[in-house]
């Protein structure tokens, strides 16, 4: 009954008008920069993380922003799902170097899109059919509703979904070796294995897969983010570091998070620094999150 009430919200809060959904995620965020949250306490220790040069007041700021593009995000991504990929279109403001993704399928080889946790990835990846067939892979949440709920929305986009399992891995490995595109969020913690890079000055429990993939089938590479912006989104596509097509796997992974670096230093504020990114320590055990 719980879930379906929440199911509810989720579609009621997609009637909204775009900015009228991130006028209220504004003040909610606002707001929740006041609480002792989970999201606010881990966003200042992020920020104090990765942005050490700024002032306390200025960090303070950054926090209340990063907050309000946390929950205009939660309800934007409630009206994208309401729309159409129609809707989208004429959303797009424009696409900023789509050249570099031209060239990149160009090759024939496959190309391997990160979409790291910036912006709006739900608008990202109804852009990203644009540009033939796509498989995404997918860790459903916690809550198995909203798991089958985002599953059905993607899938109805055109998205093929591959599960974060060896099986999952596999079915990338077939659609970039068919010069298919596969897009794979870059920034997550590795449930297992992975290895550190530096990210924001930090050293970063960082995946392993993008590595693997590039190495067993000679992909290309191209990160790109859906920017929020007035009106709409402003869909980026970057050349990833060079390093990232390395042999070597940490020169790769030094490559693969300056890549994603970059991508946020273009809009900070709209990461996802909510997410307990640097949980994992190099040589330590501790856990800053449950510490601080």
């Amino acid at each position: 009954m719980i879930d379906k009430i929440k199911l509810s919200l989720i579609k009621i809060t997609g009637l909204l008008p775009l900015r009228a959904a991130r006028c209220l995620g504004r003040l909610l965020g606002t707001l929740m920069s006041h609480t002792a949250s989970r999201n606010t306490r881990v966003t200042r220790i992020n920020t104090r993380l990765c942005f050490d040069h700024l002032s306390e007041s200025a960090q303070h700021e950054q926090v209340k922003r990063s907050l309000q593009q946390t929950c205009i995000l939660t309800l934007e991504t409630c009206v994208v799902w309401a729309r159409t990929p129609q809707w989208l279109v004429k959303h797009v403001t424009q696409k900023i170097n789509e050249t570099a993704m031209h060239n990149a399928m160009q090759a024939n080889k496959g190309v391997l899109i990160l979409a790291p946790h910036l912006g709006n990835w739900e608008a990202l990846g109804i852009d990203m059919t644009e540009y033939g067939k796509l498989t995404c892979m997918f860790q459903p949440p916690k809550q198995v509703f909203l798991g089958d709920f985002i599953y059905s929305k993607r899938q109805s986009y055109g998205i093929n979904l591959a599960p974060t399992t060896a099986k999952g891995v596999a079915t990338c490995l077939k659609a970039l070796k068919s010069g298919e595109n596969v897009a794979i969020l870059p920034d997550q913690n590795p449930m297992q294995g992975g290895g550190f890079a530096p990210f924001f000055g930090v050293q970063t429990h960082t995946i392993t897969l993008i590595h693997g993939l590039v190495k067993r089938t000679g992909c290309r590479v191209i990160a790109s983010f859906a920017k929020r912006v007035d009106n709409g989104f402003e869909i980026h596509f970057v050349e990833p570091h060079a390093d990232i097509y390395s042999n070597d796997e940490q020169t790769s992974l030094n490559g693969l998070n300056a890549t994603v670096e970059a991508c946020v230093k273009e809009c900070p504020d709209q990461y996802q620094w909510e997410y307990k990114r640097f949980k994992t320590q190099l040589n330590s055990t501790d856990n800053r999150y449950k510490n601080s």
